[in-house]
């Protein structure tokens, strides 16, 4: 479903959608070392494997009795006469100040209106001639009587449909702009679950070489692009149907296009916006992308001893990141144990780790491995794996889950 959606996206925006943007802003020498691209915001998740947080509704009394909850409504609402039993939910337009990048002047703008009722969209679920029934607030003027009326279908991660679409207004002073979202509820399992669903893509020509590049909201809790992903979808005109792990530049990484590195720079979330500035240095730089010296940090086992990457020098080296949130990563850890042990030294990850279940066994709840953490984890739950050659390098990154088809690709013996 993903690549139809995917192959359809790419052929429109290619011979329609952004023709005039191509042509007027999108195109840059080989020698240009900023690039400001522009985008069209598109509906769906694409190629991105973005996530989804459980909806909640609660009663309004509810709401008010939560000491901790610092958002509820300080303006009127416009309820249903026909609805019974309402309940209360949020769905979130920002978390932080949208900007503006006017390509015409060069200035940035920032958003004005940032009161509590600019920020959230409001949804109500409740019973109406006893059938259960919900709305979206899908013009943001906090009156449910010119909203469509809803039933919660079954969620699906692949599919576009049953996308509702989110209109609001942002006020930069001296210009407002008309935007527009969008966000999917669903039923998963019986939780509710909601999500954005939305993401950029920009067409660009560097010299004599095209480019399609995509940008997600990992975060897709609000419509602000918080923690931006970007990826490439096409690249000198061909065209990816599949997400690979060790490509997805999360902010402030490095992106290759042709044979240079651009740095993810900025975002104007806003404009939508991207900026990338060439790195000229990429190969001495350390970091965890593919193609980056490893971050030699020190780490303790669970068994109390200390070691250090760098000092690893007869072996190919593999982190891998475990969780039990996912006690699946656990099995796939021990097989990867089973094939690859006698080649590679193996590094396990997790946090609060129970019990010894081969190589070695950091956990990243013990302080002294913060530095580690920082480097190698960053997450309570993880599934990333780094293979590091002998030479200290970053050869690959991949999820623990595919590690079957990935590592085949270094040890084809196996």
């Amino acid at each position: 479903m993903k690549q139809t959606i995917l192959l359809m996206i790419i052929t429109l925006f290619l011979t329609i959608g952004c023709q005039e943007k191509t042509e007027n802003q999108n195109i840059f020498s080989s020698q240009t070392d900023t690039l400001f691209l522009q985008t069209t915001k598109l509906k769906g998740d694409s190629l991105f494997q973005v996530g989804a947080g459980s909806t909640t509704f609660r009663d309004t009394n509810e709401w008010k009795q939560l000491e901790w909850f610092k958002y509820y409504p300080d303006y009127p609402i416009n309820y249903p006469d026909s609805v019974k039993n309402i309940e209360l939910g949020f769905l979130f337009l920002m978390f932080d100040t949208l900007k503006y990048f006017d390509s015409a002047t060069k200035q940035i703008l920032y958003q004005k209106n940032m009161s509590l009722a600019n920020r959230q969209i409001l949804m109500i679920k409740g019973l109406k001639k006893d059938k259960e029934v919900f709305f979206i607030d899908q013009n943001n003027n906090k009156n449910f009587n010119d909203d469509s009326i809803r039933t919660f279908h079954k969620w699906d991660w692949n599919s576009n449909k049953n996308l509702i679409p989110i209109q609001y207004d942002v006020d930069y002073g001296n210009k407002i702009i008309h935007e527009i979202g969008w966000c999917k509820i669903g039923l998963n399992r019986g939780r509710l679950l909601e999500s954005t669903s939305q993401f950029l893509i920009s067409k660009f020509i560097i010299g004599n070489e095209a480019f399609v590049l995509g940008v997600a909201d990992d975060n897709s809790s609000s419509f602000d692009f918080f923690r931006p992903i970007m990826y490439p979808f096409v690249e000198n005109g061909i065209s990816r149907d599949t997400l690979i792990m060790g490509d997805v530049v999360n902010f402030k990484e490095y992106i290759k296009l042709g044979r240079d590195y651009y740095k993810f720079e900025q975002l104007y979330n806003g404009s939508g916006t991207i900026v990338l500035v060439k790195e000229r240095n990429f190969k001495s730089l350390v970091g965890t992308q593919i193609g980056m010296i490893a971050p030699t940090t020190d780490f303790t086992t669970t068994t109390g001893k200390q070691y250090n990457i760098k000092n690893f020098s007869e072996k190919p080296i593999l982190i891998a990141n475990i969780s039990g949130c996912t006690p699946r990563s656990y099995e796939q850890y021990k097989e990867i144990i089973g094939s690859y042990s006698d080649k590679i030294d193996i590094i396990g990850v997790e946090h609060s780790i129970k019990e010894n279940i081969g190589g070695l066994m950091v956990d990243i709840s013990d302080s002294v491995n913060s530095d580690f953490y920082r480097n190698y984890r960053k997450a309570y739950s993880s599934y990333d794996c780094y293979l590091i050659n002998k030479e200290k390098r970053i050869i690959d990154k991949f999820y623990v889950f595919d590690w079957k088809t990935t590592m085949i690709k270094h040890f084809k013996d196996k």
